[in-house]
């Protein structure tokens, strides 16, 4: 990621498509805990045009069982 773009935060109607090929997209709870997420297994499970916020409503952390992580979307790097 370049020095100045920034992360930011996807509204919950947005759809995951959209962030899938060109962005790396981070999951993190209340707590810190965060762990990048992958799309394709998520479309499988939810379907292809998955909204963010239903993805939000199904994850949890993976340390502390939180639930409803802050999806955080960032440029991959090159």
């Amino acid at each position: 990621m370049a020095p100045t773009e920034k992360p930011f935060f996807p509204p919950d109607d947005a759809l995951l498509p959209a962030y899938a090929h060109h962005y790396t997209l981070i999951a993190r709870c209340s707590y810190g805990h965060e762990r990048e997420i992958y799309a394709r297994p998520i479309q499988r499970m939810l379907g292809a045009g998955v909204a963010i916020g239903r993805v939000r409503a199904c994850l949890r952390c993976h340390k502390c069982q939180a639930r409803r992580p802050v999806i955080e979307v960032s440029r991959m790097p090159r």
